[in-house]
């Protein structure tokens, strides 16, 4: 979709990313929530939970050369289905995104009644 989005719109469009080191998340199953895998070296996802600050925007428009940032390295990707193998894939994350949301820790949705 996003690939989509951006021939259709060109510099107009901006692609964010969402990302979080530990918690749970929601998904089509059997489950109300689903545990995060843990982060591993390797994964933007460690990187990212080193930082001081432990939310944070990054906008990787206004990076320049970054030894991390520049190379492919694990991401969480989980879509619409639990994802009880894998959580991450290798990804660049520049390649992808131009701007990361990080949080720490995230908490699953829950269905309105």
């Amino acid at each position: 979709m996003g690939n989509l989005l951006s021939h259709l719109y060109g510099e107009k469009y901006l692609a964010i990313g969402f990302t979080y080191n530990t918690g749970f998340y929601s998904a089509y199953g059997p489950e109300e929530k689903y545990k995060v895998h843990p982060s591993y070296v390797g994964t933007y996802e460690y990187y990212f939970s080193k930082c001081q600050v432990k939310n944070f925007i990054l906008d990787l428009r206004s990076i320049k050369a970054s030894t991390i940032i520049d190379h492919p390295a694990g991401f969480r990707t989980i879509g619409s289905k639990p994802q009880e193998t894998s959580q991450f894939a290798e990804i660049t994350l520049k390649d992808h995104f131009d701007v990361i949301v990080y949080l720490e820790n995230s908490v699953h949705t829950k269905q309105l009644k």
